[in-house]
């Protein structure tokens, strides 16, 4: 029998972090405990920590981004076929990747800030891999274990500026453009990064819905190339691609405005458990 998955969900209070965590089956525990002093810890010394911190969550506590101070942030372009084809390419012989900034992200129930004077800003809905344990050459083989859990993330895009030139960098990198959950799924045994599913909706009509089976190249295979490159740190975040239909490849293209509610959503391949979440309101840059 699969033991039930634990899910953490940050939330931050007067210079504090305030982390909940929960497997669906025990109560919830909440403790005063650094998100990146977290991210140190197994599963199971996280649980037995924070049970023997337990702590009310304060009153105006708030969401924050599953983001720590010292984290980078990865991305994989192009990472699932049909989308590659949508966006006129094919498959690329190695991951695609680039980085974003931290300013470039909200969390879940913060609004996405898309620019009044670039009408093409792109939701991208993808599969979040945080690092746990740190490491260089990392084989294929072992990549899992050095997965601390799994997020959700909207890799928004200002299009015109991401075709700007070959390097995707300016596109990707407006302040506040996308967003990444402020909970994440524990890596276990029982969670396959290939066995995932995920769905975008805006305003509520689905328009993204594809498993991570489909991707060119696996979590393992994506943490095995960058760690040749560098050191994966705890907490390197890796956006692992984006599947078909976003709004720049809709007939006519579809970007998102302001008053658009925006989602991407994380669960397993059988649609029966949450992952983890980042819901979204858009509005408008102000001047």
């Amino acid at each position: 029998m699969k033991s039930p998955l634990t899910h953490l969900t940050r939330y931050h209070h007067q210079s504090k972090d305030y982390l909940t965590l929960s497997d669906g089956v025990t109560p919830a525990v909440t403790a005063q405990i650094s998100f990146d002093e977290a991210l140190k810890q197994t599963p199971h010394a996280l649980k037995r920590t924070m049970i023997e911190n337990q702590t009310p969550l304060p009153q105006g506590a708030y969401k924050k981004a599953i983001l720590s101070d010292r984290a980078r942030v990865f991305c994989v372009g192009k990472n699932y076929l049909k989308h590659a084809q949508e966006m006129g390419g094919d498959a690329p012989p190695a991951p695609d990747i680039f980085t974003r900034t931290h300013e470039s992200f909200v969390t879940d129930g913060e609004a996405i800030i898309t620019p009044t004077d670039q009408p093409f800003h792109d939701y991208e809905g993808e599969l979040a891999v945080m690092i746990g344990k740190s490491g260089r050459n990392i084989p294929e083989s072992d990549a899992l274990d050095h997965i601390f859990g799994y997020g959700a993330a909207n890799d928004g895009s200002i299009r015109n500026w991401q075709k700007r030139t070959s390097q995707f960098t300016l596109g990707k990198n407006w302040d506040q453009s996308g967003a990444l959950s402020a909970d994440i799924t524990l890596a276990s045994p029982d969670i396959d990064p290939q066995k995932l599913y995920v769905t975008t909706q805006v305003n509520g009509q689905t328009v993204q819905s594809q498993t991570t089976t489909m991707m060119i190249f696996s979590a393992k295979v994506i943490i095995q190339t960058l760690s040749q490159m560098t050191t994966l740190r705890t907490g390197d975040i890796i956006l692992t691609g984006t599947p078909e239909g976003v709004g720049t490849a809709q007939k006519p293209p579809r970007y998102l405005q302001a008053g658009d509610h925006v989602s991407v959503l994380i669960q397993t391949e059988d649609r029966q458990t949450r992952i983890a979440a980042t819901e979204n309101t858009v509005t408008a840059q102000r001047k």
